[in-house]
């Protein structure tokens, strides 16, 4: 649990405009990943591709920890 509240305290930090569903969010993906979202992997990666290139920020990190090796 505490390493779940450094990621959380993190992320607040880091994105002050959070909000409580965003906490959930970053929980549930915490200790359940992101494989429900993916029900079909072609069109996953066309989602991905086109959210990637409405971006209007980018981050040079190319991942960020949410915690239980995630």
């Amino acid at each position: 649990m505490n390493e779940l509240k450094t990621i959380i305290l993190n992320h607040v930090n880091k994105y002050p405009k959070m909000e409580v569903s965003d906490v959930i969010k970053l929980v549930y993906q915490n200790e359940f990943g992101g494989g429900h979202l993916i029900s079909n992997p072609e069109n996953s990666l066309r989602y991905l591709i086109k959210e990637c290139e409405e971006l209007k920020y980018f981050s040079e990190e190319e991942y960020e920890e949410i915690g239980n090796g995630l």
